[in-house]
């Protein structure tokens, strides 16, 4: 078995994927690259025009493998199947998306937090992205917090191991105290994707991920600056909004991933303090289906906190755990 490997993500957008794949050769990395490929359905010869262009860069990178999914697996399968798989072959993982653009130092940042906190008890998943915060009062680089970031991120083997395991129980009690610190004090998301996916309305990955880390305290590594760029929220995407985010410059410089604050409450509230300024939502295609299932959401969520006091959420999901075969 390798120690490290790089996956990427991707299905659609060529002219994304060169970006990252241009960003890539900026870092000067031999790191193994596997690329899986989804079909899409509309157009079938995109899978075949990706391939060619990371063929293109296989001069410059170490490209290892490209899978081509032999049918459309949409972004959560095609997610979940490649790590699972990759992890057979490596012991740790840096997770792309077809739409980042990487710091000229970011795979070297990775690769020195998947090294240096390799054997942490309580650090299961190194962000790479960042929410840029108003300020950094302190004199550090890295912070660890709550909140895990799917924008360019990396893990261990034996982390992922124990979020299958994890998948494997049939419910996970969230408490009402336990909803306000998962959501950040109402400033997130995350119990409302955790209902639509229980009330079958969605059917996404990365909140239980993040609910794995949050119900065993585990802690994310999260740089100040960001050592990533997200590129992809436009009307291509897979989701059903567009976003208009503020996100900090890259990181210019190699940073000291020693330089840590390891209190992450300190981070957490800097956090907070930064999604008082809301991100411009503009939803795609909306329909009385997504108003519907939004009313039902709220509602579901007042009833139980009001009433019943805590979630008694389903984990255990045929359609997550076929991913794990």
């Amino acid at each position: 078995m390798e120690n490290s490997g790089i996956i990427i993500f991707s299905h659609l957008r060529t002219f994304h994927l060169k970006k990252l794949l241009n960003s890539l050769v900026q870092n000067n990395t031999n790191l193994p690259i596997t690329v899986y490929i989804d079909k899409y359905e509309k157009k079938p010869s995109v899978q075949n025009e990706l391939e060619s262009l990371i063929e293109e860069y296989s001069q410059k990178l170490n490209i290892s493998e490209i899978i081509l999914r032999p049918e459309k697996f949409g972004l959560k399968k095609n997610i979940l199947c490649g790590i699972n798989r990759s992890f057979k072959l490596y012991d740790k993982l840096i997770i792309l998306e077809e739409d980042l653009i990487l710091g000229k130092h970011a795979i070297s940042y990775f690769q020195d937090c998947l090294e240096i906190y390799e054997n942490s008890q309580e650090i299961y998943h190194v962000n790479g992205w960042s929410k840029p915060l108003a300020n950094n009062p302190y004199e550090y680089d890295l912070f660890l917090t709550s909140f895990m970031q799917c924008i360019g991120w990396a893990t261990w083997r034996n982390a992922w191991l124990e979020f299958e395991q994890f998948l494997n129980q049939d419910f996970v009690d969230l408490d009402k105290s336990e909803v306000k610190k998962i959501d950040l004090n109402g400033k997130l998301g995350n119990v409302n994707q955790l209902i639509k996916n229980n009330l079958n309305f969605i059917n996404t990955w990365a909140v239980y991920w993040q609910l794995y880390l949050f119900k065993n305290n585990k802690l994310s590594i999260s740089p100040f600056t960001s050592q990533i760029f997200h590129s992809g929220f436009d009307e291509l995407s897979t989701h059903n909004y567009v976003y208009e985010i503020k996100q900090s410059n890259l990181q210019e410089n190699k940073i000291n991933c020693k330089n840590i604050q390891i209190d992450n409450v300190v981070y957490d509230k800097l956090l907070s303090a930064s999604h008082d300024e809301k991100s411009k939502i503009k939803i795609k295609n909306i329909t009385f289906l997504h108003i519907y299932q939004t009313l039902v959401t709220k509602l579901y969520k007042i009833f139980v906190l009001t009433f019943i006091g805590g979630f008694k959420l389903r984990v255990r999901d045929k359609n997550i755990l076929s991913a794990f075969i």
